[in-house]
């Protein structure tokens, strides 16, 4: 099954396990829907975005290698796919691993890969994001290159802890 409903599906997916606090579930769902949002991004293809992130969705950017740093909305990312053209050909996130933050915080941990668009060169480095969830839609996700920042900044939403 591909079109909007993969996309959405492979969300409810993490949506259900972050929910049952099945840590195990939850990583192998997130690869799944983070490998259809990496597909769907490079084609320009948006449609279930809206479903899946909220109006008042704000994306970080922490890494400071290419990007912006902030996506509003779930139509930011459509911009965000023609910035992101003029540097890279592709990039992804490589997730190994998931970790839960109670409640509705969760951090995908892993590597970040960019092909440069004219080069041709693969840039690596690691990687982790931190999504937080709202009535099942995701609001917030920050991307770090230092993962044990991103796992304290997940301590911290864990504990009630508000940061700036």
């Amino acid at each position: 099954m591909t079109g909007l409903n993969e996309l959405v599906r492979r969300w409810e997916a993490v949506a259900a396990a972050l929910e049952r606090g099945a840590e195990d579930a939850c990583s192998a769902a997130v690869r799944s829907w983070i490998e259809e949002w990496d597909r769907r991004f490079w084609d320009s293809d948006f449609s279930g975005f809206e479903r899946i992130y909220s109006a008042d969705f704000v994306g970080r950017n922490r890494i400071g290698l290419i990007g912006p740093p902030a996506v509003h909305g779930p139509q930011g990312f459509a911009k965000l796919r023609e910035d992101m053209s003029e540097a890279a050909s592709r990039f992804w996130f490589d997730v190994r691993e998931v970790r839960l933050g109670g409640g509705e915080a969760f951090a995908g941990i892993g590597r970040f890969k960019a092909r440069g668009r004219y080069t041709g060169l693969v840039l690596q480095a690691p990687m982790a994001v931190l999504w937080r969830v709202r009535d099942g839609m995701l609001v917030e996700a920050t991307a770090y290159l230092n993962p044990r920042r991103a796992l304290r900044e997940l301590e911290a939403v864990a504990a009630g802890v508000t940061r700036a």
